[in-house]
């Protein structure tokens, strides 16, 4: 996770030689995890949110150059094979106990998981802006709704997900009062605390 989110920054910067970096931090990012590729296109919604539609096209380009030269050098070099990867991914994912999870329970299932384990006062403050057009906001919960959609990750986003937790928070920043923060985090002591009981006692 904290792979990808080095990627984050650099994305989103308005000069090239950041976004380059960003590029090739996230292509680096996405041997860990196919997932991580969310980072992305998390950055290319905010830069069509500040610059419009060819500064996000533009950005989907370069981290698309940079996935591919890193993907194809190790292809070359070691006989890795990237596409190959990702159909073993998938059949083990549509094979295993995923395959029997309902499709339209967990379209919503998953972002409410998600955003239930993110903390209450996270996902307030992060649905308050998205209302309000904000563009962080826009551009974690388009990720998390596209993933929903795409159905690869049914009832475990919770850890699938973990890295959008923090652009996530960043989102409900922008908009929560800074009066507010300690009852927040209040809030959310007490949802971690009540969560760990549940779990211990119950199962």
């Amino acid at each position: 996770m904290p792979r990808s989110l080095l990627a984050a920054w650099p994305l989103v910067a308005s000069r090239a030689g950041p976004r380059l970096l960003g590029a090739a931090l996230l292509a680096l990012a996405s041997l860990f995890a196919w997932s991580l590729l969310g980072i992305g296109a998390w950055a290319a919604i905010i830069a069509w949110r500040r610059h419009g539609a060819r500064s996000a096209l533009g950005l989907a380009l370069l981290c698309g150059v940079a996935l591919l030269a890193l993907h194809g050098a190790l292809a070359a070099a070691t006989g890795w094979d990237p596409l190959g990867t990702l159909r073993a991914t998938e059949q083990v994912y549509r094979f295993g106990i995923a395959g029997e999870l309902p499709y339209w329970y967990w379209l919503a299932g998953s972002p409410a998981a998600f955003l239930l384990m993110a903390g209450l006062p996270v996902a307030w403050y992060a649905l308050r802006a998205l209302a309000a057009g904000e563009e962080t906001a826009l551009a974690v919960l388009a990720v998390i709704a596209v993933a929903a959609v795409a159905g690869f990750t049914k009832a475990e986003v919770e850890r699938i997900w973990l890295f959008l937790a923090p652009l996530t928070c960043l989102a409900a920043a922008t908009v929560a009062p800074p009066r507010h923060l300690r009852a927040a985090l209040a809030l959310l002591g007490t949802q971690a605390l009540a969560w760990e009981l549940a779990w211990n006692t119950v199962w």
